[in-house]
Protein backbone atom coordinates (compact mmCIF):
# COMPACT_ATOMS: atom_id res chain seq x y z
CA UNK A 1 0.00 0.00 0.00
CA UNK A 2 1.23 3.26 -1.18
CA UNK A 3 1.95 5.85 2.16
CA UNK A 4 1.38 9.20 1.45
CA UNK A 5 2.74 12.16 3.27
CA UNK A 6 2.35 15.70 4.06
CA UNK A 7 5.40 17.24 4.93
CA UNK A 8 6.43 13.64 6.13
CA UNK A 9 3.57 13.50 8.31
CA UNK A 10 1.46 10.15 7.17
CA UNK A 11 -1.86 11.09 5.30
CA UNK A 12 -4.42 9.37 7.30
CA UNK A 13 -6.76 8.66 4.34
CA UNK A 14 -7.33 5.76 2.20
CA UNK A 15 -7.10 6.31 -1.58
CA UNK A 16 -7.86 3.55 -4.49
CA UNK A 17 -5.20 1.96 -5.49
CA UNK A 18 -5.60 3.19 -9.18
CA UNK A 19 -6.08 6.77 -8.28
CA UNK A 20 -3.97 9.18 -9.80
CA UNK A 21 -1.86 11.48 -8.45
CA UNK A 22 -3.67 14.50 -10.14
CA UNK A 23 -6.43 13.35 -8.09
CA UNK A 24 -4.78 12.95 -4.63
CA UNK A 25 -3.66 16.68 -5.56
CA UNK A 26 -7.37 17.47 -5.89
CA UNK A 27 -8.19 16.11 -2.72
CA UNK A 28 -5.42 18.45 -0.73
CA UNK A 29 -6.25 21.35 -2.92
CA UNK A 30 -10.31 20.58 -2.29
CA UNK A 31 -10.36 19.39 1.30
CA UNK A 32 -7.14 19.29 3.53
CA UNK A 33 -4.94 22.50 2.36
CA UNK A 34 -6.28 26.39 3.50
CA UNK A 35 -6.23 29.13 0.56
CA UNK A 36 -3.25 30.34 1.88
CA UNK A 37 -0.93 27.14 1.29
CA UNK A 38 0.43 25.58 -1.43
CA UNK A 39 2.53 22.71 -2.73
CA UNK A 40 5.77 23.37 -4.12
CA UNK A 41 7.48 19.78 -4.76
CA UNK A 42 6.07 16.44 -5.01
CA UNK A 43 8.22 13.48 -4.35
CA UNK A 44 7.71 9.80 -6.07
CA UNK A 45 9.80 7.72 -3.50
CA UNK A 46 12.17 10.36 -2.94
CA UNK A 47 12.24 11.41 -6.43
CA UNK A 48 11.10 14.49 -7.06
CA UNK A 49 8.64 15.57 -9.99
CA UNK A 50 10.14 17.88 -12.26
CA UNK A 51 8.44 21.39 -11.99
CA UNK A 52 5.41 19.25 -11.06
CA UNK A 53 4.73 18.36 -14.65
CA UNK A 54 0.91 18.19 -14.99
CA UNK A 55 1.57 15.46 -17.37
CA UNK A 56 3.22 13.56 -14.27
CA UNK A 57 0.85 14.10 -12.33
CA UNK A 58 -2.00 13.37 -14.24
CA UNK A 59 -0.51 9.72 -15.69
CA UNK A 60 1.04 8.64 -12.33
CA UNK A 61 -0.62 5.88 -10.46
CA UNK A 62 -0.13 5.77 -6.78
CA UNK A 63 0.10 2.17 -6.88
CA UNK A 64 3.12 2.26 -8.57
CA UNK A 65 5.30 4.12 -5.92
CA UNK A 66 5.44 2.95 -2.47
CA UNK A 67 5.94 6.30 -0.87
CA UNK A 68 4.47 9.85 -2.51
CA UNK A 69 5.51 13.09 -0.16
CA UNK A 70 3.94 16.76 -0.58
CA UNK A 71 6.09 19.43 0.08
CA UNK A 72 3.53 22.16 1.47
CA UNK A 73 4.38 25.61 2.56
CA UNK A 74 2.31 28.89 3.86
CA UNK A 75 1.73 31.09 0.67
CA UNK A 76 3.16 34.48 3.04
CA UNK A 77 6.29 32.14 3.65
CA UNK A 78 6.81 31.26 0.29
CA UNK A 79 6.67 34.90 -0.70
CA UNK A 80 8.81 36.04 1.70
CA UNK A 81 11.63 33.46 1.04
CA UNK A 82 10.98 33.87 -2.83
CA UNK A 83 11.84 37.85 -2.18
CA UNK A 84 15.09 36.32 -0.56
CA UNK A 85 15.83 34.20 -3.21
CA UNK A 86 15.70 37.35 -5.69
CA UNK A 87 17.66 39.53 -3.28
CA UNK A 88 20.28 37.08 -3.31
CA UNK A 89 20.02 36.89 -7.22
CA UNK A 90 20.64 40.62 -7.70
CA UNK A 91 23.54 40.54 -5.85
CA UNK A 92 24.89 38.01 -8.15
CA UNK A 93 23.84 39.60 -11.32
CA UNK A 94 25.37 42.72 -10.38
CA UNK A 95 28.55 41.12 -9.42
CA UNK A 96 27.96 39.77 -13.00
CA UNK A 97 27.96 43.13 -14.46
CA UNK A 98 30.98 44.91 -12.79
CA UNK A 99 32.74 42.21 -14.72
CA UNK A 100 31.25 43.00 -17.63
CA UNK A 101 31.98 46.66 -16.98
CA UNK A 102 35.51 45.57 -16.42
CA UNK A 103 36.19 43.84 -19.67
CA UNK A 104 34.37 47.41 -21.59
CA UNK A 105 36.87 49.31 -19.92
CA UNK A 106 39.59 47.32 -20.66
CA UNK A 107 38.95 47.33 -24.42
CA UNK A 108 37.77 43.29 -24.27
CA UNK A 109 34.73 43.16 -25.03
CA UNK A 110 34.60 40.25 -26.90
CA UNK A 111 35.20 38.29 -23.72
CA UNK A 112 31.97 39.68 -22.09
CA UNK A 113 30.16 37.89 -24.89
CA UNK A 114 29.37 35.27 -22.49
CA UNK A 115 28.98 37.02 -19.21
CA UNK A 116 26.53 39.33 -21.05
CA UNK A 117 23.81 36.22 -22.04
CA UNK A 118 24.52 35.02 -18.59
CA UNK A 119 23.18 38.49 -17.31
CA UNK A 120 20.65 38.70 -19.45
CA UNK A 121 19.19 35.27 -18.44
CA UNK A 122 19.84 36.44 -14.88
CA UNK A 123 17.55 39.31 -15.23
CA UNK A 124 14.69 37.83 -17.07
CA UNK A 125 14.50 35.47 -14.40
CA UNK A 126 14.12 37.87 -11.80
CA UNK A 127 11.82 39.81 -13.81
CA UNK A 128 9.98 36.39 -14.47
CA UNK A 129 9.94 35.70 -10.33
CA UNK A 130 8.76 39.20 -9.24
CA UNK A 131 5.81 39.25 -11.80
CA UNK A 132 4.71 35.66 -9.86
CA UNK A 133 4.99 37.19 -6.91
CA UNK A 134 3.30 40.82 -7.56
CA UNK A 135 0.40 38.50 -8.92
CA UNK A 136 0.02 36.36 -5.47
CA UNK A 137 0.16 39.43 -3.51
CA UNK A 138 -2.45 41.51 -5.42
CA UNK A 139 -4.63 38.10 -5.19
CA UNK A 140 -3.72 37.16 -1.81
CA UNK A 141 -2.61 40.40 0.53
CA UNK A 142 -4.10 43.61 0.60
CA UNK A 143 -1.11 45.60 -0.71
CA UNK A 144 -1.43 49.48 -1.05
CA UNK A 145 -1.75 51.06 -4.69
CA UNK A 146 1.43 53.42 -3.75
CA UNK A 147 3.59 49.99 -3.39
CA UNK A 148 1.93 48.97 -6.92
CA UNK A 149 2.46 52.38 -8.49
CA UNK A 150 6.23 52.08 -7.53
CA UNK A 151 6.76 48.69 -8.30
CA UNK A 152 5.14 48.85 -11.99
CA UNK A 153 7.13 51.98 -12.40
CA UNK A 154 10.88 50.18 -11.77
CA UNK A 155 10.14 47.15 -13.41
CA UNK A 156 9.14 49.57 -16.65
CA UNK A 157 12.14 51.00 -16.24
CA UNK A 158 14.14 47.98 -15.67
CA UNK A 159 12.26 46.50 -18.82
CA UNK A 160 13.33 49.92 -20.97
CA UNK A 161 16.84 49.73 -19.58
CA UNK A 162 17.26 45.95 -20.89
CA UNK A 163 15.62 47.00 -24.30
CA UNK A 164 17.70 49.57 -24.56
CA UNK A 165 21.07 47.53 -24.15
CA UNK A 166 20.10 44.58 -26.35
CA UNK A 167 19.94 47.56 -28.91
CA UNK A 168 23.43 49.02 -28.39
CA UNK A 169 24.52 45.34 -28.07
CA UNK A 170 23.00 44.56 -31.46
CA UNK A 171 24.92 47.92 -32.53
CA UNK A 172 27.92 47.22 -31.51
CA UNK A 173 27.64 50.45 -29.28
CA UNK A 174 30.63 50.14 -26.50
CA UNK A 175 30.03 53.30 -25.28
CA UNK A 176 26.42 52.93 -24.75
CA UNK A 177 26.61 49.88 -23.76
CA UNK A 178 29.18 50.68 -20.51
CA UNK A 179 26.80 53.72 -19.87
CA UNK A 180 23.25 51.66 -19.30
CA UNK A 181 25.52 48.80 -17.20
CA UNK A 182 27.02 50.93 -14.58
CA UNK A 183 24.46 53.65 -14.37
CA UNK A 184 21.43 52.71 -15.20
CA UNK A 185 21.00 49.09 -14.53
CA UNK A 186 22.95 49.05 -11.67
CA UNK A 187 21.00 51.86 -10.44
CA UNK A 188 17.45 49.73 -10.95
CA UNK A 189 18.59 47.17 -9.65
CA UNK A 190 20.56 48.54 -6.56
CA UNK A 191 16.46 49.76 -5.53
CA UNK A 192 15.15 46.79 -5.83
CA UNK A 193 17.55 45.92 -3.38
CA UNK A 194 17.25 48.27 -1.23
CA UNK A 195 13.96 49.73 -1.54
CA UNK A 196 11.36 47.39 -3.58
CA UNK A 197 12.03 44.10 -1.67
CA UNK A 198 12.12 45.26 1.73
CA UNK A 199 8.97 46.97 0.98
CA UNK A 200 6.88 43.91 -0.43
CA UNK A 201 8.78 42.17 2.67
CA UNK A 202 6.83 43.84 5.58
CA UNK A 203 3.16 43.90 3.73
CA UNK A 204 3.54 39.94 3.78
Amino acid sequence: MTQITINSNKLEHNFEPKSTLYEIVDFLLTNYLNENEVITKIELDNVPVPNNDIKIIHNTLIDGHNHINFSVQDRPQLIFDTLVSCENHLNNTIVTINKISELYRSDDANQSYGLFIDMIEQINTFIYSMSIINKSLEQHISSNPPINEEFHALELDLLTTLKTLLTAKKNNDNVQISDLLEKNLVSNLQKWISDMIPKLKKII
